[in-house]
């Protein structure tokens, strides 16, 4: 007994005198800190060397070829640098960044030559000063600049300068927080110096374009935003606004403009459970751009409310108003829905709802209101431990009344994105909504207005039947799966009204979980009401079978659509495989093969795109990558051959490190433009 007593007082001595060193180790570790007028720490420090090059040729329209080339070199200096001063709660500050300082050769050689050389610094940087970071009106101050690729897709990768610098204030503590913030941009990107004009001819159209020489497109934007908030346990509010003032230069006429935007919004929860949820917003935007002034105002109140386990109800209204020259648009919507889950398997919903769309320009007027009832049916079913069928339809019956007057109708910013295939790539084209459009007065631009791209280099125009397709170039500067908003005037169709009823039915089937699966869907709006109303009846069907199986994924589907507005067949395939050759290396191999027949337009369309990616350690200080890939396009107006080839060693001793990166590129479209382009960089540097 007295051993045991001794062993629990020894093991308490023990821990005692743990605690002890703990707690004066933690005092050590944390004292307190004198001012010092500047207290400056060295991270990192590297020196090296960095050169890169840019060589291209190209010949547009059967014109005279074009030669342009720009190398830089020179030693680059790397920092890595913290500190404070007088005290870290007063001003901390950090710099982590590395600069080459040499001279840059460019060349540009067609019917004239054009030689320049210049002192440039090129680099990447980012430091942030904080201010009272103890204090609810905490402050930071940064600025930052990179020299680094931007890749629009897999064949497109440009060279982009960016200096940035801003600051943030504001107040932490209180009911409403608030927070303040301006930022500059000023951003160079190696693209265009002119353009050549070239004329096709696609689908009877007459398409003339712009194509570009070599240069630089410039960008300066300076932004202000002001937040401010209320968080409260059932609920919070919110108040914000912007001002963007930018300018653009390089891509065709010069553009630019001024975007305000308010924006109020407002979250309440109610009942003991907070299972009623109630979302308010209203925002304003003010633009006045180089082409035409634009306002928009949008309000909108959402009510959620959970009556039970399986039973929910959704209200919802929206409004909005949009300007676009003298041309106004008004957009109200509203519906209620109710949501019943009998089983986990099986989801019921029913909404009714309600829409009305008045538009009046310099060209017409349009007032359309639409109202419907919709019951959607969703279930799965676990046919066995390996299958499983998910069934999903909807039936939606609506009236319309449509009253039209003018010669055009005008569109604003209509949104669209470049949808996804079933391969998981883009599909690289869309339609607009309307029938009958003027292709002359087609504007697509970027979701935030700063960009209006242009037909010929961005993008082609084709129609097929009454319907307008919107189809993305490879080597756009719109990026792959982006989002674009879309200004067009349309013919109007004769006032009027009709009764829709639209069906869609989905069905999938998976078997020896997901190895493979079988699916189809079925879709048809059928329409009646007055004679010599412009109004789409469709019907489509697609099957598709797609498998997954360690390193192969693959898939097929076959499309056909019917439609008094536009009429087409489509089918796709796509094959993906991905290897792990062994612990130090991966390989994948993406294929794509798409067919489409426009029966309206009487053309065919097919592309087919491969690509391909390998990484590998080959040593413990040595490593390597590569991409490549092809991607051909045929068709009327769409012939178009890309390629592309990067393949980049890393090299890392001791602390001495090396990179080396080489993009090869090659385009060829409509047999009017042919352009190759060799682009390469290489950085050796010692670390200190």
């Amino acid at each position: 007994m007295r051993a045991a007593n001794a062993s629990v007082a020894a093991i308490l001595t023990l821990l005692s005198a743990i605690a002890r060193v703990g707690a004066q180790s933690l005092r050590y570790r944390l004292p307190p800190e004198d001012p010092q007028w500047l207290k400056l720490d060295l991270t990192s420090a590297s020196v090296g060397v960095y050169t890169e090059g840019v060589f291209e040729q190209s010949q547009f329209g059967g014109s005279s070829t074009v030669d342009y080339n720009r190398t830089f070199i020179g030693p680059s200096i790397g920092l890595g640098l913290q500190g404070s001063i007088y005290h870290p709660n007063l001003a901390r500050f950090i710099l982590n960044g590395e600069g080459a300082f040499g001279w840059g050769w460019e060349n540009v050689r067609s019917t004239t030559t054009l030689h320049r050389s210049q002192f440039e610094e090129l680099g990447n940087f980012q430091s942030t000063v904080y201010l009272l970071n103890t204090k609810p009106y905490a402050s930071s101050i940064s600025a930052g600049y990179d020299h680094t690729f931007r890749d629009y897709d897999f064949f497109n990768r440009t060279t982009v300068d960016s200096w940035r610098y801003g600051a943030q204030t504001g107040y932490r503590d209180g009911p409403i927080p608030f927070s303040i913030t301006v930022s500059h941009l000023e951003e160079n990107e190696d693209d265009i110096i002119g353009f050549n004009t070239i004329t096709n001819v696609s689908g009877g159209r007459t398409n003339t374009a712009s194509r570009p020489f070599f240069g630089t497109s410039t960008l300066q934007q300076n932004t202000l935003t002001f937040d401010a908030h209320n968080d409260r346990p059932a609920g919070n509010t919110r108040f914000t606004y912007g001002v963007t003032d930018y300018s653009r230069t390089g891509y065709g006429p010069e553009n630019g403009g001024t975007d305000q935007t308010f924006g109020l919004s407002d979250v309440e929860n109610f009942g003991p459970q907070r299972q009623t949820t109630w979302n308010n917003n209203v925002g304003y935007s003010i633009r006045h751009f180089t082409d035409a002034p634009s306002d928009d105002l949008n309000a909108g109140s959402h009510l959620a409310m959970d009556h039970s386990a399986n039973l929910s109800s959704y209200y919802d209204a929206d409004y909005y108003r949009s300007t676009f020259g003298s041309s106004t648009s008004d957009n109200y919507d509203g519906s209620a829905s109710l949501r019943h889950q009998l089983y986990e398997s099986l989801t019921t919903t029913l909404k009714v709802e309600g829409e009305r769309y008045d538009f009046s320009g310099g060209g017409g007027s349009s007032d359309t209101t639409r109202f419907g009832v919709a019951l959607n049916e969703s279930y799965t079913k676990r046919l066995s431990p390996s299958a499983r069928l998910t069934i999903g339809g909807s039936l939606d019956v609506s009236h319309t009344d449509v009253t039209q007057s003018g010669s055009a109708i005008t569109v604003i910013d209509e949104r669209h994105n470049f949808p996804t295939g079933s391969g998981g790539g883009p599909v690289d084209n869309f339609f607009l909504n309307l029938p009958n459009v003027t292709l002359a007065t087609v504007i697509i631009t970027d979701d935030t207005h700063t960009l209006t791209y242009i037909e010929g280099l961005d993008y082609t125009i084709s129609q097929n039947g009454l319907l307008t397709r919107i189809t993305r170039i490879g080597g756009s500067r719109i990026p792959s799966n982006g989002s674009v908003l879309a200004t067009y005037s349309a013919v109007p169709s004769p006032s009027g009204s009709y009764n829709t009823l639209n069906g869609l039915l989905q069905v999938r089937l998976d078997f020896w979980n997901g190895l493979l699966g079988i699916y189809g869907r079925m879709n048809s709006v059928q329409n009646s009401g007055t004679r010599g109303l412009v109004v789409q009846d469709l019907s489509a069907l697609a099957l598709g079978v797609d498998t997954s199986w360690r390193f192969l994924r693959a898939g097929a589907e076959y499309e056909i659509y019917d439609s008094d507005f536009s009429s087409y067949r489509s089918a796709r395939l796509f094959q993906s495989l991905s290897f792990r050759p062994d612990d130090a290396s991966t390989l994948n191999f993406d294929f794509t093969e798409a067919w489409t027949e426009y029966l309206d337009a009487h053309r065919e369309e097919e592309m087919l795109s491969f690509i391909n990616r390998y990484h590998r350690r080959i040593t413990r200080h040595l490593g390597c990558d590569i991409e490549d890939g092809i991607s051909r396009r045929f068709g009327p107006g769409a012939d178009q051959t890309l390629a592309t080839v990067r393949p980049g060693l890393d090299y890392a001793v001791g602390k001495i490190s090396a990179k080396l990166g080489y993009d090869f590129e090659y385009e060829r479209f409509l047999n009017a433009e042919e352009r190759i382009k060799h682009m390469f960089f290489v950085r050796v540097k010692r670390t200190f």
